[in-house]
């Protein structure tokens, strides 16, 4: 797909979440686990990185959740052996993304550019 470096994407985009990460998510589950899931991707592809400090006002500018659902939706991952939760007092918890088989590069979308020559062959042609 061509884009042009110049125009700019609108939104929020939940980075590629790898199917195997989804299938670790009892069905049981409640609705704000799921939530905080896809936060924790989209957070990933954003910062590009495996280690992600989670706040609970991030997670409510992007899907909002209730106060009490953050920390259970937290423990529930956890269980699930998604992610690894490090916890200090008075601080948002630091995230680590466990994913063995997930992509470690970030795919990157084709821009669409004229070199000088093609550029100037396209001036003779007109």
């Amino acid at each position: 797909m061509l884009v042009n470096p110049k125009d700019k994407i609108k939104g929020s985009f939940i980075a590629q979440m790898p199917s195997e990460w989804i299938v670790k998510l009892p069905s049981n589950s409640v609705g704000h686990t799921y939530r905080v899931a896809m936060y924790i991707w989209h957070l990933k592809g954003v910062k590009k990185s495996n280690d992600l400090i989670v706040t609970l006002k991030g997670i409510n500018s992007f899907l909002p959740i209730p106060d009490w659902a953050f920390p259970k939706a937290l423990d529930e991952l956890e269980n699930c052996g998604m992610i690894k939760t490090v916890r200090q007092r008075d601080k948002s918890p630091t995230v680590i993304v466990l994913c063995d088989t997930c992509y470690k590069g970030y795919p990157t979308l084709k821009t669409h550019a004229l070199t000088t020559k093609s550029r100037s062959q396209t001036i003779k042609l007109m």
